[in-house]
């Protein structure tokens, strides 16, 4: 039973994660720190969606493909799934209290890097 509460919040941080790096993208050039392997993944369906499935010469190619694999919705799908294999195989080989503290260090540490970026942007220059 803990595996599926493990794996449900996982693809609940996803879903959280996803809709965030939408409404960040729109306010600011920065990627959202908290989902960058979402965000990249993301990135990369869309390339490979505007090749397998839209006009890669279209001076429009954005428009060539369905709505949803378009960016910035692109994010939330592939956040969805990144998010949610990653619960899924951390459930399945790690303990909870583990994958608590892995959870735990990661947050504080992404959370850490947009603060410093956003209140230190000097240290980037």
């Amino acid at each position: 039973m803990k595996k599926l509460y493990i794996f449900l919040g996982f693809v609940a941080f996803g879903i959280a994660a996803g809709f965030i790096a939408i409404w960040f993208r729109e306010h600011t050039d920065s990627l959202f720190l908290l989902n960058i392997p979402g965000t990249l993944l993301g990135d990369a369906v869309y390339g490979i969606s505007i090749r397998l499935f839209g006009d890669p010469h279209s001076s429009q190619a954005h428009y060539t493909i369905p709505w949803l694999l378009r960016i910035p919705q692109v994010y939330v799908p592939a956040s969805v799934v990144f998010w949610g294999l990653v619960g899924t195989l951390l459930a399945w080989f790690m303990k909870p209290k583990i994958i608590a503290w892995i959870a735990g260090v990661y947050v504080a540490l992404s959370i850490s890097l947009y603060l410093i970026v956003f209140f230190w942007p000097e240290i980037l220059m």
